[in-house]
């Protein structure tokens, strides 16, 4: 799954299992426009990758994905660590809200209202 997501990725991004159906993937120097597009791809691209089954068949998947964006320059974070646990709080309920609508899809947070 890490190779199928990784293909839609730039050289300066990163993907990390965080929990056993989680990833977590680091988008630097991106905007939310650009994350969500990236994002809608990786939902394409996954929903129409067939596994063999090992009989004939094949099996399928699909990505429920919430996307969060920070800018340094509009949201400036003295604390790190807090940004860090604000950042996460926000994606686990966009990830939710996609899973809550059905799976398949993307959700945005969006931090501009967080005290950081």
């Amino acid at each position: 799954m890490v190779q199928r997501l990784s293909s839609d990725l730039r050289e300066t991004d990163s993907i990390a299992r965080i929990a056993e159906d989680k990833f977590a993937v680091l988008l630097p120097s991106c905007s939310e426009h650009h994350g969500h597009d990236i994002a809608e791809r990786m939902c394409r691209d996954v929903e129409d990758f067939a596994i063999d089954d090992g009989r004939g068949g094949a099996l399928y998947s699909t990505l429920s994905i919430g996307v969060v964006t920070w800018t340094p320059e509009a949201l400036p974070a003295d604390n790190l660590e807090r940004l860090s646990v604000l950042l996460q709080a926000e994606v686990e309920t966009a990830l939710a809200q996609s899973v809550l609508a059905g799976g398949n899809r993307v959700s945005i947070a969006r931090l501009g209202a967080l005290m950081v």
